[in-house]
């Protein structure tokens, strides 16, 4: 049986260097801290959807989203290693929205409109 080149799965190194894979080590520990924090933040409104989901069939198949999409991002990790970070300008629109709507919202209240 012949194999295409096609066929061959590629995965990138994940790490070539020493010092690529404390940076990769450093740049997991950060993202673990910050999904704690956001866990921790968002725990009282997480604990009442997996209440909501647990009691209600429609909605049944919350909890299982985040275990799909780890899933499917560690079917991709060798893809996704490769790819390294490319900063962008337009991440900074939805920044600059959010603060644009702060700043109105903080003028129209200043003005006494109460929502």
């Amino acid at each position: 049986m012949q194999t295409n080149e096609s066929d061959k799965m590629v995965r990138p190194a994940l790490a070539t260097a020493p010092g690529e894979a404390a940076d990769s080590r450093r740049a997991f520990r950060r993202f673990g801290w910050y999904v704690l924090a956001l866990a921790l933040v968002f725990c009282r409104p997480l604990f009442e959807l997996a209440w909501y989901a647990a009691a209600t069939e429609l909605f049944s198949h919350i909890p299982l989203i985040p275990l799909v999409s780890a899933y499917l991002v560690w079917q991709k990790r060798g893809e996704l290693a490769g790819m390294g970070a490319r900063p962008s300008r337009w991440a900074a629109l939805p920044l600059l929205l959010g603060l644009a709507a702060l700043g109105t919202y903080a003028f129209l209240w200043q003005r006494g409109w109460r929502p």
